[in-house]
């Protein structure tokens, strides 16, 4: 838990330094054409309901932190339980992205509407890392735009 911290923090820090950022309504250069592409194919996947092929794009190390959870989830349970929602449609809308190096920020606000008639907005940050020539979500951090959130204590 500590090192996940650190890490938050020290990328965090990393891109007040950053060395790109972009921001909703300006051209997007082509490394952050490809992210953003890279974020809306992650939906599609979800949206078709081929859960290997996402789990492919995603890093193994992959965690995710939606804010009515205390605690964040790893990459396969996480993938269960989205794979469970079957999607009848969304809309993403990007409000920022910002390159340092072989980590990237992808900031984006969504809706989608599910097969069942349910709806959901939020805004997400995912945390990509470039391996191997590709960008990989390496974590993400999700707040729910219609739902307040409950902040963990140190003791829970």
């Amino acid at each position: 838990m500590k090192k996940t911290l650190f890490l938050i923090m020290v990328l965090f820090g990393v891109f007040l330094l950053g060395n790109s950022t972009q921001t909703y309504g300006m051209e997007m250069s082509a490394e952050e054409k490809i992210l953003w592409e890279r974020t809306q194919k992650v939906w599609e996947l979800w949206k078709n309901g081929e859960k290997e092929l996402w789990k492919a794009g995603i890093h193994e190390d992959y965690i995710i932190w939606q804010n009515h959870k205390l605690f964040p989830r790893k990459k396969d349970i996480y993938a269960d339980i989205l794979f469970g929602i079957r999607l009848k449609s969304y809309k993403l809308e990007p409000v920022e992205i910002s390159i340092s190096g072989n980590l990237a920020l992808v900031m984006y606000s969504w809706t989608f509407t599910t097969k069942r008639g349910s709806s959901l907005s939020a805004r997400s940050t995912i945390i990509f890392v470039k391996q191997d020539g590709k960008w990989l979500a390496r974590g993400d951090m999700t707040a729910s735009c219609t739902k307040p959130a409950r902040c963990p204590t140190m003791t829970q």
